[in-house]
């Protein structure tokens, strides 16, 4: 009996387990004009959106932009939903660069709009969500048009290093 009780536990403890590691998240970027705007997917619950930058594309190299090492050091926008609570990944509303959704918070930057994305450079765009997993995408903004961006090297993400 106590062997078939252990049996039951364990398959219902990997079956919750796989259950929640299963509810990816996405990012897709469904406006490429400027501000861009992106749709969010997935089974989780999201936390907070941040958005940090620019970095270097080293394919196409503009001028060099100074960055510290510390990644909270160039977020420059990061919102949330109102309350400190989570919401379903798929009630996220599309977001703008720079607009601030119907009950949501900005607590970056603290007052006014986050700065202008500069042609020429790659941004990264990262949702945190619990109960599923967080996402995170880059994008390239030439000519006044957002693009998704993907590196050539493994070890670098939006142009920096992991």
């Amino acid at each position: 009996m106590k062997r078939n009780k252990l049996t039951i536990f364990l398959l219902v403890a990997v079956s919750v387990t796989v259950n929640l590691c299963s509810k990816s998240s996405t990012i897709n970027l469904v406006s490429n004009s400027t501000p861009p705007t992106f749709e969010i997917a997935g089974g989780g619950e999201l936390d907070w959106i941040w958005f940090q930058g620019p970095y270097q594309n080293r394919r196409e190299p503009g001028p060099e932009i100074k960055t510290g090492s510390d990644p909270r050091q160039i977020i420059l926008w990061k919102i949330s939903p109102q309350g400190h609570r989570f919401i379903p990944l798929n009630e996220v509303p599309k977001i703008k660069y720079g607009l601030l959704p119907e009950g949501w918070k900005q607590e970056i930057p603290r007052d006014g709009s986050p700065p202008a994305l500069l042609d020429g450079y790659v941004y990264y765009v990262g949702v945190v969500a619990v109960r599923g997993g967080s996402a995170e995408m880059c994008v390239f903004l030439k000519d006044g048009q957002v693009q998704p961006f993907q590196e050539d090297k493994e070890d670098v993400v939006c142009g920096r290093k992991k």
